[in-house]
């Protein structure tokens, strides 16, 4: 992936085994469980697909369908924030992966942007 791809998403639901139910039976997704992480569901679309992860709406994940956009420099891109009418939702946020937070964007649309772990 590289700077500007959309690679991953989050679905939030209210009932996990509908959701994840309805997401395996129409699309063939293969949601898991993770025993470290309650009420978060990791996907892949395909087997080479987009990442993603079914969430507890507002506990686990967002309130809402956020999709991720990767970057080469999350600090850089938080900086621009002001200037170009977005504003952050979520801080920087460290994971094993690297690096996310959330932003809307100039109208008001909620995604989420991301840095890789370096390596």
């Amino acid at each position: 992936m590289a700077h500007g791809e959309v690679d991953y998403f989050e679905l939030p639901y209210d009932d996990e085994e509908r959701a994840a139910t309805f997401y395996r039976s129409l699309f063939g997704w293969g949601i898991r469980t993770r025993e470290d992480m309650p009420g978060h569901l990791p996907f892949r679309t395909a087997s080479d697909g987009i990442g993603g992860a079914l969430g507890l709406r507002g506990v686990a994940g967002p309130s809402q369908p956020r999709l991720y956009v990767q970057v080469e420099s999350l600090d850089e891109a938080l900086a621009k924030l002001d200037a170009l009418g977005g504003s952050v939702v979520v801080e920087r946020t460290e994971f094993g992966g690297g690096a996310y937070a959330a932003i809307t964007d100039s109208e008001g649309n909620e995604i989420g942007i991301w840095e890789p772990a370096a390596g």
